[in-house]
């Protein structure tokens, strides 16, 4: 009951779910979401173009279907608000799928690996593997 029907994997979507979240909870929510509706429109490899700063940024499924994804970690970076948090949801074992480009699966250690650079703590990441 929390999924949105107009995305390509309903049983994965869990922006609509955060949306409302934030939604109920006076929580002001933008977005970058080709399909939820821009508030910005931009990617997030030129999340800082767009001049402002967050309290969180989440990130779902769009880490996987950016080639040049050793650009994120700097503009996240530059687009967070001291003390700010970010969430990645990310497929690990997951099907290939759209949009095109879909070029990364990343390992805990390769979440470590690209964002250890720009943050002095990188939350361990949990993988969930589903059938």
């Amino acid at each position: 009951g929390i999924v949105d029907n107009n995305t390509p994997y309903p049983e994965w979507d869990t922006s609509s779910y955060i949306k409302r979240y934030c939604i109920n909870n006076n929580i002001k929510y933008s977005s970058c979401d080709i399909v939820d509706g821009c508030d910005y429109n931009c990617s997030i490899t030129k999340l800082s173009d767009i001049g402002i700063k967050f309290d969180y940024i989440i990130a779902n499924s769009v880490i996987e279907h950016v080639p040049e994804i050793w650009l994120i970690p700097e503009q996240i970076d530059l687009s967070l608000n001291d003390g700010g948090k970010v969430l990645f949801i990310t497929p690990f074992l997951f099907k290939l799928h759209g949009p095109d480009p879909d070029c990364w699966r990343i390992s805990p250690l390769g979440y470590q690996s690209l964002f250890s650079k720009h943050f002095d703590s990188v939350a361990q990441p949990f993988v969930t593997v589903t059938q």
